[in-house]
């Protein structure tokens, strides 16, 4: 039988539609699976529609009034953002055992908590970028299911780009995002055991009279100081065998549809200073936060030292503000922030005239790597999740304690 023109042509013009046919139903099932997570729809469809509307009337605007309209945009996002998230803290310390963790983590999750982060940094890149937007393409970059909830964040850019072909690299790969996601999940629960500050309300007894944050300090203040130490080291390590764990299985979960998210994590433990962390940890959100927040304030700044130091400082408050608009999470937001500040400092004033004699020497990287992770442990201890009722005042009397200041 001869093949015509006419007929060959049908077949990729078939193939399409299927194509098409078949990420529409994804797009949905992406969107249901959402909704099934959310506990709170009402918040879900109204952020959705607001972030929608602002994108779609930023195309209809001029091109000299667009900054204008975005940076208001941006400011009514965050507004909306902090309203929805108010009063919303959960305790996690007695949930975290275990396989619990894993359990917890897919158990139903409130938009108000976790999930509305991460579709405020969609709609925020929506809204900043050169892209022009549809109702379709929109709703499915916000409902994009496999990194929702945590990330990796995506941009527009991210997204837009071809969808891979299964080959057998590309399924090896998956496989073993997949299963390295896993095991760090395994890990991450047994890592768990060795954080006093979260099982601590394991081995408490309180007495009449007296309070629970009064106990928890009673309790650590027994603590030798150099095990105190242990303990928020390897808060850090949980915290990136958890966050890094999930982050796999997420970018695992996008290359089914063939999708390849950014990555997330690079060796964050190998840095030698602060400004070398926040390059490795949680990498989307740094490159997130360098374009939406660090670059804009230093242009206002207009200013090396505005650069070098307010910038990283605001840059990072804004950062803790993300994570929660607590006083735990803005002192962990500020410490970080006076780190790359003091980094930037140091680097500018100090090192530069070091020979490389020194700063290629083993003791003075050994000494950069303690000094850079003693500050970024000590953090730790305003970001892990306790008790509702440890707030700011123990949490400062706990890393006073990591310095030998007993109460």
């Amino acid at each position: 039988m001869m093949i015509t023109a006419k007929s060959t042509l049908r077949v990729p013009a078939l193939f399409s539609l299927k194509s098409k046919l078949m990420g529409t139903i994804w797009d949905f099932a992406h969107f249901g699976f959402v909704c099934y997570l959310s506990s709170n729809l009402k918040s879900l469809g109204f952020f959705f529609t607001l972030s929608l509307s602002l994108c779609l009337l930023k195309q209809s605007i001029s091109e000299r009034q667009r900054v204008a309209f975005q940076i208001g945009s941006v400011f009514l996002l965050t507004a909306v953002l902090f309203r929805l998230r108010a009063a919303t803290y959960f305790d996690v310390s007695t949930s975290l055992s275990g396989f619990g963790l894993l359990v917890n983590k897919f158990a139903t999750v409130d938009l108000r908590t976790l999930g509305i982060s991460y579709c405020y940094l969609r709609s925020v890149y929506a809204i900043t970028t050169r892209q022009s937007w549809t109702i379709l393409s929109f709703f499915r970059y916000f409902f994009f299911a496999p990194t929702f909830m945590s990330g990796p964040i995506m941009t527009p850019e991210d997204f837009e780009l071809p969808r891979a072909i299964h080959s057998r690299a590309w399924n090896q790969d998956t496989a073993y995002r997949l299963a390295i996601g896993s095991l760090k999940l395994i890990a991450a629960s047994l890592v768990l055991t060795s954080i006093p500050l979260v099982y601590a309300k394991t081995f408490l007894i309180i007495p009449n009279g007296s309070t629970y944050p009064d106990q928890f300090l009673y309790y650590l203040a027994g603590w030798p100081l150099a095990l105190l130490w242990v303990g928020v080291f390897f808060s850090g390590l949980w915290l990136f065998l958890n966050f890094s764990g999930f982050s796999d299985l997420y970018i695992g979960a996008s290359m089914l549809f063939g999708i390849k998210p950014p990555e997330n994590f690079d060796r964050p433990f190998r840095s030698r200073s602060i400004t070398e962390f926040w390059q490795r940890w949680h990498m989307s959100l740094g490159v997130w936060l360098r374009t939406q927040c660090f670059k804009p304030i230093a242009i206002l700044g207009n200013g090396v030292w505005a650069t070098r130091l307010i910038a990283p400082l605001l840059t990072m408050l804004v950062c803790g503000a993300w994570h929660g608009a607590t006083t735990s999470f803005l002192t962990w937001g500020a410490m970080h922030g006076v780190g790359l500040s003091a980094h930037a400092a140091w680097s500018s004033l100090v090192r530069v005239h070091l020979p490389e004699t020194v700063t290629s020497h083993l003791a003075y990287r050994l000494f950069s790597w303690i000094i850079t992770h003693s500050w970024i442990a000590m953090s730790w201890v305003f970001f892990l999740p306790l008790d509702n009722q440890i707030g700011l005042f123990t949490r400062l009397h706990i890393a006073a304690l990591l310095v030998g200041i007993k109460p």
